[in-house]
């Protein structure tokens, strides 16, 4: 299939493409198993847990697959789909035993082109040491896909230390990665938290202070968390005796929200399929001033639907060049019918996640 940025080109910051929007809400579970369903595909889609046991899929109810989609699936909203994919067992090179032919980069390259149509990404066998940074890298260089993944190493509760996965993360910078410190076996609310706001439409919401279905509070100190948060991880823990999960930050030294890329991506889809659709509907869209008005629409339709529901701040701007313009400065794009040259200012509408509170009293 032809990619759309052939025909409508967005360009925001930090990415290049952007996936169908129906995959927004669909995360991919990727582990390790030898189950001849996955002989023939290595990714297949499912829309409730129960179906990974059948017995013509095979995996049992201890399978870290079928407990993660489990969990998923226990939250309220949930997702509604989900695809499971195989990785292949990494082969020690014959020539040096100290690395392995296979990585997961491999194993994703290998998944997205059996199966591109989901959104996040959820390790449900890994190694810290091999994978998770490898995994970190391919999610950024693929510019629309999100990772959420899990660290129970212990070290990351310790600030006087910096050697642990977080911080070793975090130091490279990752946009679209987030961790989550979880000591609780066969638990995952990496997974738990996105599978309850995928749901969602993007820009409506954030992950802080949110309680999880059957997931175990972590027991930490007030200095653990601080550590945790200062190595730009997450944590699922007690605030005033209510477990919640704290607090949807990406792996970056420079403090931004998984939210924040879920929005843009979302933004960027929608503009695309705007535009597409307005193509494909009409015999023609004129190279004139009613033409560019056309397009402009559009552009700003989707702009007053995010500023809507509060994804977006109010005073966006959008600029698209006049038709004197294009044929004065731009003739050799309207030789080749392309449309260049248009921009539009938005400012992300965050949340308020911390508040702090000064105040003076008297007797």
């Amino acid at each position: 299939m032809v990619s759309v940025s052939n025909v409508v080109e967005v360009n925001l910051s930090r990415q290049t493409a952007v996936p169908k929007e129906e995959t927004f809400n669909v995360p991919l579970i990727l582990g390790f198993n030898n189950l001849p369903a996955f002989n023939d595909k290595l990714a297949l889609e499912f829309y409730d847990p129960s179906e990974l046991l059948d017995p013509s899929i095979g995996f049992t109810s201890t399978s870290k697959e079928y407990l993660m989609a489990q969990q998923i699936f226990m939250q309220e909203p949930s997702i509604k789909k989900f695809v499971v994919g195989k990785r292949k067992v990494s082969v020690v090179n014959p020539t040096d035993a100290t690395k392995s032919i296979y990585k997961i980069t491999d194993d994703l390259d290998e998944i997205i082109r059996a199966n591109n149509n989901w959104y996040a990404l959820f390790l449900a066998d890994f190694s810290e040491k091999d994978d998770l940074m490898q995994a970190c890298k391919w999610v950024e260089a693929s510019k629309n896909k999100i990772g959420s993944f899990r660290s129970a190493d212990k070290n990351i509760l310790d600030s006087s230390k910096n050697s642990d996965i977080a911080n070793t993360l975090a130091a490279v910078g990752f946009n679209r990665s987030m961790l989550t410190y979880h000591a609780t076996n066969n638990e995952f609310p990496e997974a738990a938290i996105l599978g309850k706001f995928l749901s969602k439409e993007a820009g409506t919401y954030c992950l802080a202070h949110k309680n999880l279905n059957g997931i175990t509070s972590q027991n930490i100190l007030d200095r653990e968390f601080k550590a945790i948060q200062n190595a730009s991880c997450n944590v699922y823990t007690d605030i005033l005796s209510t477990p919640t999960f704290q607090d949807g930050r990406v792996l970056n030294k420079v403090t931004n929200f998984i939210d924040n890329p879920i929005t843009e991506d979302s933004l960027k889809a929608k503009l695309q399929s705007r535009i597409f659709g307005t193509f494909s509907l009409v015999d023609k869209v004129s190279y004139d001033s009613d033409g560019l008005l056309i397009i402009e629409n559009q552009i700003r339709s989707v702009l007053e639907e995010f500023e809507k529901k509060k994804a977006i701040l109010k005073g966006w701007e959008v600029r698209v060049p006049k038709l004197e313009e294009i044929i004065k400065k731009y003739k050799e794009d309207r030789q080749k019918r392309e449309l260049n040259n248009i921009w539009f200012n938005a400012i992300i509408n965050g949340a308020i996640q911390k508040v702090s509170v000064n105040g003076f009293i008297s007797y």
